[in-house]
């Protein structure tokens, strides 16, 4: 059920990045080809009026495309599919320090990985869902991801300058998105932590590579 309702996300996100993405660039070419002509136009007040319209309209489809795009990476990363794993935990973690203006350092290897496109999906929701629970509860102004490659073993590890985790945090009804971590850690074979430090979190997540290498 899990595998289908990524495959869901992935085609609902390329439809509203591919179909909706080209429809508003094809609008602001046409408000382009508008704009180049209204010089023509003799009277003062119209022609000013015109210009400050299509102004607004620039800035109200570029925050549309922005949306779409938003959407898009939140139902499935399309970096992920095209350049791989790394690319999109890099990519993300741009676009989430944009979004929270709290400030991230990473560290990935250089060379992409061949995985298994189910596994590096799994890692990737693990990853977001650590990323939203950092800024939701942490209160945190740091935070630093790492990924580490292992002879047999492939390791992410974020940790924060937050709050700290505390023992009702990881429990109850609240804890939802963390049993979905869990859920996904297990189905990979991998192995989740979850503690405190002196001050902040951190996440450890532990995958055997010989499970998540497309080979």
């Amino acid at each position: 059920m899990d595998s289908v309702r990524e495959e869901e996300r992935a085609n609902l996100s390329r439809d509203l990045h591919d179909s909706l993405g080209q429809e508003l660039t094809a609008i602001k070419l046409d408000i382009s080809w508008i704009e180049r002509r209204i010089d023509g136009i003799s009277n003062t007040n119209l022609r000013e009026a015109l210009a400050r319209k299509i102004e607004d309209l620039y800035v109200e489809i570029d925050e549309s495309i922005g949306i779409i795009r938003d959407i898009s990476s939140g139902l499935l990363s399309l970096v992920l599919d095209d350049f791989g794993l790394f690319a999109a935990v890099e990519t993300e973690t741009r676009e989430w320090q944009n979004r929270t203006n709290i400030m991230c350092v990473v560290e990935i290897p250089d060379a992409e990985m061949e995985i298994d496109n189910e596994y590096a999906n799994s890692i990737f929701r693990i990853f977001q869902e650590t990323m939203t629970n950092v800024a939701r509860h942490s209160e945190a102004s740091e935070v630093k991801i790492i990924f580490k490659v292992t002879d047999d073993t492939l390791k992410l590890s974020v940790s924060d300058n937050g709050r700290g985790v505390k023992p009702d945090d990881l429990d109850g009804i609240n804890s939802l998105g963390l049993l979905g971590m869990r859920e996904r850690t297990m189905r990979i074979g991998g192995v989740l932590e979850i503690r405190p430090l002196v001050k902040g979190t951190q996440v450890d997540l532990d995958i055997p590579l010989g499970r998540i290498l497309n080979i």
